[in-house]
């Protein structure tokens, strides 16, 4: 203790010493292993290749999912609490909800609950900017006073308006900061003022970016829409509402709440309807919709690509085990454990999936700036899709899984196979068998292949069927134009209708032009829906129905045939009696078996301001989708725009050109006539087949990208299979000299590896088709005019599985089949 010290002391030093020791050993072994797994690359350079590109290829695009699942489903909206927003729903009687709601029961859901701190009333619409040198159209919201309260949408100038200056009937506008900058060149807002509409607005505040709702939003004006309709109007559902709960109540609270008094309401009115309940749900589940379940679909088809990624590397590492067993025995017979054999090898899959990550990495930045680009205005929150700090954790994380699934089980199945053959004899064996290393990966990577494959034919066949579904009109060399007259210019109906005959008889006069029509909302669009009401069966009032206001000759312009009746025509004005045509599925739902010409029933929830008169049946039209290929053959009606001015405000031209030529030009002439008539206004203007083919744009999108991972995934799996029977063939050089040696002909050791490689793929895709059996149950719900045991998607996806299997087995087949005897019997 004198000469030493402590013991104490001395334990703690000499164990401070040891554990720097071992660290350093640590660290040197660590080195070791690296150096040793970039010198075993760098002499098998195509196989370091191939595991390379697997992993970039599947780290990349897995990152890539997930960015976009992340920003799009994951990420909360990006105001303060987000967590708080919701949105109100109403509820029919057999309990089904949907994101719109009348104007009077939502404004006694605001006065009466307990459980909303704010809530507002919006609806999209579209606004004539009149600037001094220019006049266009742009995206806007009519919404009520609280709007930005239940929001918080930070401003970057002046403020938003406030409920008393809405409900007191003044102009206001808060506009978003890309209309701000681009179409004001970065004006004051508070001094500024806008011609909407022909209407002076008082520009209150500019939307900080990326704070307005909805994104693509440019304008919000403030309306009180109490005002437009009776105490009693429960009937006119063109709004939605967003809230924000109070402090403290719940999603389960807030229905109860609200739920409440809509049942009140229809207690006390039974004309109601639609009040049979309140939905309320995230506001950001309401966003995301149906994207929700393409997007599940994508995140599982990355799943499957990840691991199918693991298996090949993994299957890859197997099969180059076999080639290393006498390099492992050496070690072990120098000392080396087991353990000692795993870290190695684990220390050379971990450092290939360390550069196959960040190469992955560099993929998904590009894939990511890719999909923001193409994915804009299809996926909700495109834009905001990036490669940022979230995702580069994600990628750091994932690298070292995929490197430790894809090492682990070569490294335990190399090492163990070398101990249990530590004291065999090496030279003059033959290697082989029956059984090919790595084959049960290579079959797993089959399988998985073969979901995908099974899955994205299901899916691209029903895209396929939705897209041959007959519209009922004919699209092509349609052009339409979307414009709505100032409303003080044009403030009586007689004024309006006389633009819109001239515009109508300018357009048909142009070169080019076959004919042209009117309509309120051309195909494609947006459109009115109604409750119907039948003469004499006033119990069906709540049947509805789409409402089109239209003037003659639109629905003949589009090819749509009369099948009973007659069209409009010139007698049929404003003041005299009132006439609808009807489509067949409008007329066999509502007088089944009986002719609906000469029928009555009126509109009453588009055309309450009116009086709702009673209208007659003059004729029978085909069915036509005016929403596009996905939706039903529904029930309409059509009617005359001249005999209800009240919607002659906002009408869309529609103009078709001689058979046979180009749509296109039409745009400029149609423009130029426009600004001939009246230079302060502005249309939209589009190819209609444009217009069609951008209603499927999102499905399109997705079943591209699952495509590409699909064609990926075979690709992967003939890769793994070439592999595993490349380095079979590799291994048992000398049994197939001895086989050669002893008579075997160049097609039966062809025919033999051949049908090795064919039992692997056999198996794997007979493991994928039940596994997809299973499977197409989950995506029925996105099939369209295709059974999910489509017998055709699943047989196309095994015979396509199975050949590019063959063709991935052919190469390596061959070059066995080529081996010279004399050399394969001396090769050791």
């Amino acid at each position: 203790a004198r000469r030493l010290g402590d013991r104490r002391a001395l334990h703690a030093s000499a164990r401070l010493r040891e554990s720097k020791v071992r660290r350093a050993q640590r660290l040197d072994a660590l080195r070791g292993d690296l150096l040793l797994a970039v010198r075993r690359a760098g002499r098998a350079p195509g196989a370091t290749a191939l595991t390379l590109l697997t992993l970039l290829l599947g780290i990349g695009l897995t990152t890539t999912g997930f960015s976009v699942v992340d920003h799009v489903l994951l990420r909360p909206l990006p105001f303060a609490d987000a967590d708080r927003l919701v949105a109100l729903l109403s509820v029919d009687s057999a309990g089904g909800e949907f994101p719109l709601m009348a104007a009077t029961p939502w404004r006694q859901l605001d006065g009466a609950n307990r459980t909303l701190e704010a809530s507002a009333l919006h609806a999209p619409t579209e606004l004539t900017v009149q600037l001094a040198d220019a006049a266009f159209r742009a995206p806007a919201q009519e919404v009520t006073g609280d709007f930005f309260r239940v929001f918080r949408s930070p401003m970057r100038l002046g403020r938003t308006f406030e409920r008393a200056e809405v409900e007191s009937g003044e102009a206001v506008v808060v506009v978003s900061e890309r209309f701000w900058r681009t179409a004001l060149g970065s004006a004051d807002p508070l001094h500024a003022s806008l011609m909407l509409n022909g209407v002076a607005h008082r520009l209150t505040g500019v939307v900080a970016a990326g704070y307005g709702w909805p994104a693509d939003t440019d304008l919000w004006i403030g309306t009180s829409p109490a005002g437009q309709f009776s105490p009693n109007a429960y009937i006119a559902i063109n709004w939605m509402v967003v809230g924000r709960l109070a402090p403290g109540a719940t999603l389960a609270a807030a229905r109860a709440d609200l739920s409440a008094i809509a049942r009140t309401i229809r207690e006390e009115n039974p004309s109601a309807m639609y009040s049979h309940g309140t939905g309320v749900i995230p506001l950001r589940e309401l966003l995301v919709g149906d994207t929700r379940l393409h997007l599940a679909l994508l995140a599982g088809a990355v799943g499957l690509l990840l691991a199918l990624a693991c298996a090949n590397v993994a299957g890859l590492g197997l099969a180059r085990g076999v080639a290393r067993t006498d390099e492992l025995r050496v070690r072990l017979a120098l000392g080396a454990g087991r353990p000692r054999l795993v870290r190695q090898l684990l220390t050379e899959q971990i450092a290939l999936a360390a550069v196959g990550g960040a190469l992955g990495v560099l993929l998904a930045w590009w894939a990511t700036r890719l999909v923001a680009i193409h994915a804009a205005g299809t996926i909700p929150r495109a834009e905001s899709i990036t490669l940022d700090g979230r995702v580069l954790a994600f990628a750091l994380i994932v690298t070292p899984i995929v490197g430790i699934l894809a090492g682990a089980l070569p490294a335990l199945r190399a090492s163990a196979s070398s101990l249990g053959s530590t004291a065999t004899g090496a030279r003059g064996r033959v290697r082989g068998g029956r059984t090919l290393p790595g084959a049960a990966l290579v079959a797993a990577e089959i399988a998985l292949a073969m979901m995908l494959l099974a899955g994205t034919g299901l899916l691209l066949r029903s895209f396929a069927a939705m897209l041959s579904r007959d519209l009922g009109f004919d699209p092509r060399g349609v052009v339409t134009a979307s414009l709505r007259l100032d409303p003080v210019r044009y403030a009586s109906s007689e004024r309006r209708i006389l633009f819109w005959e001239e515009l109508r008889t300018r357009a048909s006069m142009l070169p080019g032009v076959a004919s042209a029509s009117l309509t309120n909302y051309g195909p494609g669009t947006e459109g009115g829906g109604t409750f119907v009401e039948i003469f004499g069966r006033p119990d069906e009032r709540n049947r509805g129905a789409d409402y089109r206001v239209m003037s003659d000759g639109y629905l003949a312009e589009l090819g749509v045939p009369l099948v009973a009746g007659r069209w409009f025509d010139e007698s049929d004005r404003a003041g005299s009696p009132r006439v609808v045509l009807v489509n067949r599925a409008f007329a066999e739902s509502m007088w089944p078996g009986e002719s609906a010409v000469g029928k009555r029933m009126r509109a009453p929830s588009m055309e309450l301001p009116m009086g709702a008169p009673w209208l007659t049946v003059v004729g029978v039209v085909g069915n036509l989708r005016h929403y596009g290929f996905e939706t039903p053959m529904a029930p309409e009606i059509y009617v005359l725009y001249r005999q209800v001015p009240y919607w002659s405000e906002r009408m869309t031209l529609v103009a078709r050109a001689h058979a046979g030529t180009d749509a296109s030009p039409l745009v400029q002439s149609l423009r130029s006539e426009l600004r001939a008539l009246d230079q302060t206004l502005a249309a939209d203007f589009a190819l209609l087949e444009g217009t069609l083919d951008g209603l499927v744009a999102e499905r399109r999108f997705v079943l591209a990208v699952l495509a590409g991972f699909a064609a990926l995934a075979l690709t992967l799996a003939a890769v793994g299979l070439y592999g595993l029977i490349s380095f079979s063939v590799a291994s048992q050089i000398r049994e197939i000299g001895v086989r050669a040696a002893l008579g075997a002909r160049r097609s039966g050791i062809l025919t033999l590896m051949m049908m090795r490689a064919l039992r692997v793929a056999v198996l794997g895709a007979f493991a994928g088709f039940v596994a997809a059996f299973w499977l197409a149950r989950t995506i029925e719900s996105l099939l369209i005019d295709v059974p999910a045991r489509d017998p055709a998607s699943f047989a196309g996806a095994g015979i396509a599985l199975l050949l590019v299997a063959l063709l991935a087995a052919a190469v390596p087949a061959a070059r066995a089949s080529r081996v010279d005897p004399l050399v394969a019997l001396r090769a050791e």
